[in-house]
């Protein structure tokens, strides 16, 4: 059964490479995009869910702290949604949708000209407890941080492609 199991794995893996298939972050292109996502510098964002989606980019960009020298500026912005999913019998919204818009653009450091841009959107629900105040707030703000989890790794996804495209040509990143 091992055996077999294995047979198929091989075939899927050599399928992939025959396809194109190749990991965003593989060898030796890799090396280059993250050298080049440690590079930008984030701008500012305002209110606890933009310095949630803030903190998460940062982390993700450049774990090993901001960069001395960034080459590129990242500018996002974010709007928030929140509409009723379910109503009770007696008109009562039992669980909203939040929703988070982020719109970035990926600048050239020394020039400002655009590079990239793009969209990211994300949505989590929470639950409404009649009774409880504070733990449908609690529920709130952790959807919030889930959907600025996930619009955060949706920009840096983009941004990490637009850099490999760049090195896949064969030219240096702008």
């Amino acid at each position: 059964m091992a055996a077999a199991a294995a047979a198929v794995l091989l075939a899927g893996l050599a399928a992939l490479t025959a396809c194109g298939f190749r990991p965003l972050y593989g060898q030796p292109d890799g090396r280059a995009v993250v050298g080049e996502l440690a590079a930008i510098e984030i701008s500012p964002l305002t209110g606890r869910l933009g310095v949630e989606i803030y903190n998460r980019l940062r982390d993700r960009l450049s774990p090993r702290g901001s960069p001395g020298d960034p080459r590129y500026l990242l500018a996002v912005s974010f709007e928030t949604t929140r509409s009723g999913l379910v109503t009770e019998r007696d008109s009562q919204i039992s669980r909203f949708e939040l929703g988070v818009n982020a719109r970035y653009t990926l600048l050239d450091g020394r020039s400002g000209a655009p590079l990239s841009e793009g969209t990211a959107r994300a949505v989590a629900s929470y639950n409404v407890l009649e009774a409880e105040t504070y733990a449908t707030l609690v529920a709130e703000e952790d959807a919030g941080r889930k959907a600025a989890r996930e619009v955060s790794e949706a920009i840096v996804g983009l941004i990490a492609l637009h850099f490999e495209r760049w090195h896949a040509g064969g030219a240096e990143a702008p």
